[in-house]
């Protein structure tokens, strides 16, 4: 509605030959996000009422680099106009407008899951925007620099110094998109060291701004499971599913955080209820013909959970093609990529190799201070062992289920407790 409403303000001031205050229709702020539509047409009216390599086309193809990418998925069409809009802002001195531009690559690389475009292009930000008061820019680029210290280079430290750094001007925003985005990202920082309380604490705070943020829900819904409170994660995860009946089918984080969160939480309590509908949620992601990568990832990355908890070894065998690049990762949504390529490699019978990806998840947990999730990847590799049964393996399972044990009964991860010890009596371990 705001979109048609800007159109025919537009219409307007074209009629009335006032371009400046048509082309000023296209500047007016929209929220980043996937599942708009409009929005690349009304920046592309306006781009054809100017210079190409004008100032002020460089002001619109900032907006308008981002916007192909959300809305069309155009990753060529939007580097293209980013890269135009960096060199005349550097052309013409702009160090404000070079810093947007910086951000907003980082942003389309990020949905492009190239992650070291993204991180070149964020710390480049982070460095020129102590000259500019770019605030959105400065969120962007703090928020995906936080991801990739977490999920790529697998430190923590560093991952919540630039999530807490992107708080002090997504404070002075306070709009529905930076500041959520920013708790967001403190949250997961904390939920991947096990610090839950500190993570429900930011969690409330952000669904209290944005009570139906995708993203926020999905996280919230697998800490509560993981700490054993049913009746909360699955009040959240039913916030998160009327959340997808309310979007426009299609690759938005609506869809996309579903995908992730019904698997991820029906593993930790052993049930496949509601995975017909991630079929078909996932299905609806990958046909899309404007899906990004990370979108791609997050549909497959449910699937390949599903295809773990119903044994369906074709689908597993699949799905670790899929993922193979993932190894060493942590992917988003707070598995390890290395414990997913193991469970799928497990699923499919091929346990030398599930081993060797369980080895490689506990040393990323381990050097990360992922607590959680090296809680589960001790269980998991655990199970794998005891089906291979080779030289020590039911001693070294043994140990693992201890150490899954202890580290599950420190954080207050009551399922995780109740699995590892079924698996301990199942074995016979005493």
């Amino acid at each position: 509605e705001a979109l048609g409403n800007m159109g025919r303000a537009m219409d307007y001031y074209v009629e009335a030959d006032d371009l400046a205050r048509a082309v000023a229709i296209a500047e007016l702020p929209l929220p980043p996000d996937t599942g708009l539509t409009g929005a690349t047409d009304l920046i592309a009216r306006a781009l054809e009422l100017l210079p190409a390599d004008s100032h002020e086309a460089a002001r619109l193809l900032v907006r308008y680099g981002l916007e192909l990418q959300h809305e069309r998925g155009d990753y060529e069409g939007a580097r293209e106009a980013l890269g135009r809009s960096l060199d005349i802002a550097r052309r013409e001195g702009d160090t404000s407008l070079e810093v947007r531009a910086l951000a907003n690559a980082a942003d389309v690389e990020a949905f492009q899951l190239q992650w070291p475009e993204r991180m070149e292009n964020c710390l480049a930000a982070i460095e020129l925007g102590g000259r500019a008061d770019e605030p959105h820019a400065e969120v962007r680029a703090q928020f995906w620099a936080s991801m990739i210290a977490m999920c790529l280079v697998g430190d923590l430290e560093m991952a919540r110094s630039h999530a807490e750094a992107s708080l002090p001007p997504a404070e002075r925003l306070r709009n529905g998109y930076s500041l959520p985005r920013a708790l967001w990202g403190n949250e997961t920082a904390l939920r991947l060291e096990g610090r839950w309380e500190e993570a429900l604490e930011i969690s409330d705070r952000a669904l209290a701004l944005t009570p139906r943020g995708p993203l926020l829900l999905a996280s919230r819904s697998i800490m509560e499971c993981e700490l054993g409170n049913l009746d909360k994660g699955q009040h959240f995860l039913q916030r998160l599913v009327e959340a997808v009946g309310d979007t426009s089918p299609g690759p938005t984080f609506e869809y996309g955080a579903t995908a992730v969160a019904i698997p991820a939480t029906g593993r930790i309590l052993g049930s496949t209820e509601r995975f017909d509908m991630v079929e078909s949620i996932a299905d609806t992601i990958l046909s899309s013909p404007s899906v990004t990568p990370i979108f791609s990832m997050l549909a497959t990355i449910g699937q390949a959970i599903m295809a773990v908890e119903r044994g369906d070894e074709e689908q597993a065998a699949g799905h670790y093609a899929t993922l193979k690049a993932a190894q060493g990762t942590m992917l988003l949504g707070g598995i390890a990529g290395d414990r997913l390529l193991g469970l799928l490699a497990m699923t499919d019978g091929r346990l030398d190799e599930a081993a060797a990806h369980f080895e490689g998840a506990l040393e990323l947990c381990t050097r990360a201070g992922f607590h959680p999730e090296h809680a589960w990847t001790a269980c998991d590799y655990a199970e794998t062992l005891l089906r291979r049964k080779g030289p020590g393996d039911d001693e070294r399972a043994a140990a693992l289920l201890d150490e899954s044990l202890k580290i599950a009964e420190e954080l207050g991860m009551r399922p995780l407790m109740e699995r590892a010890s079924r698996q301990r009596e199942a074995a016979g371990i005493g």
